[in-house]
């Protein structure tokens, strides 16, 4: 069982890896170049950094990406 001490403590690295859910995309803006669109904001990090900061808890939005069959 974590408590909130141990949640807090973790970093970004074992934080939900954006880069492999559906809901993670890119801005193309520089100033917020990542966005999440489940939640509904753009940011300078990475959406499952910022929620880690704000929150204390792992992203709980995750959904693996689809993978489209070979052609």
């Amino acid at each position: 069982m974590q408590t909130a001490s141990s949640t807090l403590l973790q970093t970004p690295s074992q934080a939900t890896n954006c880069w492999q859910c559906q809901h993670f995309g890119i801005t193309h803006q520089p100033a917020q170049p990542y966005k999440c669109d489940l939640m509904g904001f753009k940011s300078m990090q990475l959406p499952a950094w910022v929620v880690m900061q704000v929150d204390g808890q792992p992203c709980r939005g995750f959904s693996p990406k689809v993978q489209q069959a070979a052609r």
